[in-house]
């Protein structure tokens, strides 16, 4: 697993609403979410939440493999501990929180 790849995606100076996602990338996310015990076949968007008390956080939307569309969405939380803490939100609205 990627842990210190996507870190290193929460915490870049590069903050942005949407982060691109390559294929590798998506699929080392979703290994991540799967890893934390979460349904993920694989990661589709990634998008910032915004930081919070508790440390950076984002919105990342799975879904199938094989076809488009969202199926389960999770806020994905950078700790100043370096680790982190993954909670499931809505596909259509996840907000930042703490």
């Amino acid at each position: 697993m990627r842990l210190a790849a996507i870190l290193l995606l929460l915490t870049s100076p590069a903050w942005a609403s949407d982060i691109e996602l390559s294929r590798q990338r998506q699929i080392d996310v979703a290994d991540l979410i799967r890893a934390h015990g979460y349904q993920c076949d694989l990661a589709k968007s990634m998008h910032t939440l915004g930081p919070t008390s508790r440390g950076p956080q984002l919105k990342i939307a799975c879904g199938p493999a094989e076809r488009d569309g969202l199926r389960w969405a999770y806020r994905v939380t950078t700790h100043p501990n370096q680790t982190i803490s993954i909670e499931p939100c809505h596909v259509l609205w996840c907000w930042p929180s703490d």
